[in-house]
């Protein structure tokens, strides 16, 4: 079945980012296991000076808040020893720390880490629709990427409803796919550019995006991690990108029942096919040759093959 085939792409594409993260995660092992240690004793990030010491002595009213302050700024620090960007890390979360020393919850460090790169995202967005398209080329991949950026701001929102939900353990891989497919969205955008001066401005607009996107990346994967091995309770269970059935869950009763019919009538809009019987060798070039307005069901039926690709699906695909 075409659904079928197509997710077993998803689910080896998947696997491929799991697996770079996991190494990510390797590196910084003396980081996770020190913060290990921190949960463990009830808190992530700051233990609160209890009252009745801080009633020992009247001019050190002060302490508590100071000593949240400095606990606070160091488990910054061993948090983003993990990242790849630890500099930007540190900032970004160094300015949430500012305004609430008290930052001592893994869901905390994830809110603020993500809420950092929706707020960078929205920033390039605003400084590029300043940028003069001189070339029909460049205005033509600038649309393309006002469309890409919207797109990530969806999945950036969706992120921090996700966070506020649940617990992180449970949300980690809805966590992993939204900000994986953010990382995607920026690059896209930036590589839609042909090669020059806007395509350098380009990259330098989003560059603190995507290091922001690859740091929010390895703090999700680290608090998860950590969480997880700790065998805390986690809620729901995580989600699948596939039902019990084979089939992704977001899949509606009517779709499910036409595709586990035998013989399904319905004839593809075009076929994929990897050794080039079909009306395209990628997935990609039948998505980009999807009409913009289309009444009805658009099938695209990819043939089973190994497709060494990066997918993009945006909005304007559904």
């Amino acid at each position: 079945m075409a659904f079928q085939e197509f997710s077993h792409f998803t689910e080896r594409r998947k696997a491929e980012r799991r697996e770079k993260l996991r190494k990510r995660i390797t590196i910084a092992v003396a980081s996770s296991v020190v913060l290990l240690g921190l949960i463990a004793a009830g808190c992530f990030a700051v233990v609160k000076v209890s009252d009745s010491k801080a009633q020992n002595n009247n001019n050190n009213n002060a302490k508590p808040a100071t000593k949240e302050v400095s606990r606070a700024a160091a488990a910054i620090k061993l948090i983003c020893n993990g990242t790849d960007y630890k500099q930007s890390c540190e900032n970004s979360l160094s300015e949430v720390a500012k305004s609430d020393p008290s930052l001592s919850q893994p869901k905390s460090f994830v809110k603020a880490a993500i809420s950092d790169v929706e707020a960078e995202v929205q920033k390039a967005s605003n400084e590029t629709s300043a940028f003069n398209f001189d070339t029909p080329e460049e205005k033509a991949a600038y649309e393309d990427c006002k469309v890409l950026l919207q797109d990530a701001m969806d999945e950036l929102k969706e992120s921090l409803s996700r966070v506020a939900l649940g617990k992180l353990s449970s949300a980690s891989d809805d966590l992993n796919n939204w900000l994986s497919a953010v990382m995607s969205y920026l690059h896209t955008c930036i590589d839609g550019f042909p090669e020059g001066n806007m395509k350098t401005s380009m990259q330098k607009a989003l560059k603190s995006g995507k290091e922001l996107t690859s740091n929010g990346l390895a703090i999700v994967s680290q608090v998860s991690s950590v969480l997880k091995t700790l065998q805390l309770p986690t809620g729901t269970a995580s989600r699948r990108l596939l039902a019990k059935d084979g089939f992704p869950q977001w899949l509606s009763h009517d779709d499910r029942r036409m595709l586990k019919a035998r013989k399904i009538e319905k004839t593809p809009n075009v076929i994929v096919a990897k050794d080039g019987s079909g009306n395209f060798t990628t997935i990609s070039d039948a998505l980009a040759a999807m009409p913009d307005k289309y009444e009805g069901r658009y099938l695209i039926y990819v043939k089973e093959g190994v497709y060494e690709e990066t997918v993009i699906i945006n909005s304007l695909c559904y």
